[in-house]
């Protein structure tokens, strides 16, 4: 994803260059005033101010750096901004407060902010953004779910609901 980054602003920068070229070119060969060698040097009356070739390409160079700076502050701020994607695979589970996900690379689990469509006992990956919810807790803010396996083994189905059975008897 960097590199992707990169090659966009080595493209802007390299149209920035090309830009700067031909507004370079338009000042001509540069020179003194009247001398015949410069490519829009007037009569010699002397009133034109002389712009040598050299002036035109520090401008250039100043706006395309300028353009490049700015679009390298413009990409950083919204890569900043964007939350990024994860993807968490894991079964779901009934939880006090609706279902939680406990994910399997990790061990963490996730209360699902969003996602009325899933039910708990299922083996799923999901796709969405890891938040925290009011308690500081992690959760889980579901895009779209990515595959469901089915149910989960039996032997968490089982754990589940002696859990339940627990917080039943228990109240």
């Amino acid at each position: 994803m960097r590199l992707q980054t990169l090659c966009k602003v080595a493209g802007v920068f390299l149209v920035c260059l090309v830009m700067a070229a031909t507004a370079s070119a338009q000042y001509g060969g540069g020179g003194t005033m009247g001398g015949g060698t410069g490519g829009t040097a007037g009569t010699g009356t002397g009133n034109m101010p002389s712009y040598s070739s050299g002036s035109g390409v520090a401008i250039g160079a100043g706006v395309a750096a300028g353009a490049a700076v700015g679009i390298a502050l413009l990409v950083h701020h919204r890569h900043k901004s964007a939350p990024s994607e994860a993807l968490l695979i894991g079964c779901t589970r009934l939880a006090s407060n609706g279902i939680s996900l406990e994910n399997e690379n990790d061990g963490e689990t996730y209360r699902i902010a969003s996602g009325g469509h899933l039910q708990a006992g299922k083996r799923v990956e999901l796709m969405g953004v890891v938040t925290n919810d009011r308690s500081g807790a992690p959760a889980f803010r579901v895009h779209n779910v990515v595959n469901d396996y089915g149910e989960c083994s039996p032997i968490l189905a089982a754990e589940d609901l002696q859990k339940n059975d627990a917080g039943a008897t228990a109240k």
